[in-house]
């Protein structure tokens, strides 16, 4: 679910690539707009929680602190005509496999396994994926992981409540979800720094650019 990134690192943003991964101009896209709603003036997450296992704590965390900026990226992917749908089509069949071999968002503990399973889900849901792609998986979990996708539909709702009210909602969006998970996370896990300068225009500028 994460084939790139991108990263401040000494006041520039650096795109980060991963070995082994290839990219589409759809990808390219999701990454640098990610950068332009930085620049826009949307908070930046800081993880206060370093464990050897990104898979673990670290990454669980990085689900739930960033899907309100995902939201908004895949919105502004589907205006500038590069859509998202055949990536999580693909995406969600994968977790589809993973489902029924077993194998989906495995963890430390079953307590962290869960809500990585169910914030994987969540993501999914909320995806631009078509309608008929997140049936199934909502149908194969169901079967597989019905625990899980019960969790996915309410952290759904939970996003879905504080959506109009991003990016400002997104830290108590966030910790909502975490505190419903009820798992061994520790308090003020997450935390959300808005820049000090914005240019909230950015994307207006570049939507007549490309038009």
């Amino acid at each position: 679910m994460m084939t790139g990134g991108v990263q401040r690192r000494s006041g520039m943003w650096t795109f980060l690539h991963y070995p082994g991964h290839t990219y589409t101009d759809a990808t390219l896209c999701h990454e640098l707009m990610h950068i332009s709603l930085h620049i826009e003036g949307w908070p930046i997450l800081q993880t206060l929680v370093e464990l050897q296992k990104y898979e673990d704590m670290d990454f669980i965390l990085l689900l739930a602190g960033t899907l309100f900026e995902h939201l908004e990226v895949w919105r502004r992917g589907i205006l500038l005509g590069l859509p998202e749908t055949s990536l999580w089509d693909a995406e969600i069949e994968t977790l589809i496999q993973k489902m029924t071999h077993g194998v989906f968002g495995r963890s430390a503990t079953p307590a962290l396994q869960e809500l990585h399973q169910a914030l994987c889900l969540t993501q999914a849901l909320l995806s631009p994926a078509s309608r008929a792609s997140r049936r199934r998986l909502s149908q194969s979990a169901r079967k597989n992981l019905p625990r899980a996708l019960e969790r996915a539909d309410c952290f759904c709702h939970i996003y879905n409540k504080h959506r109009q009210g991003y990016p400002h909602s997104a830290e108590i969006a966030s910790q909502e979800i975490l505190g419903a998970a009820k798992a061994e996370i520790p308090p003020g896990a997450l935390r959300f720094e808005f820049p000090a300068t914005s240019s909230p225009d950015l994307f207006a500028q570049i939507q007549a650019y490309v038009t």
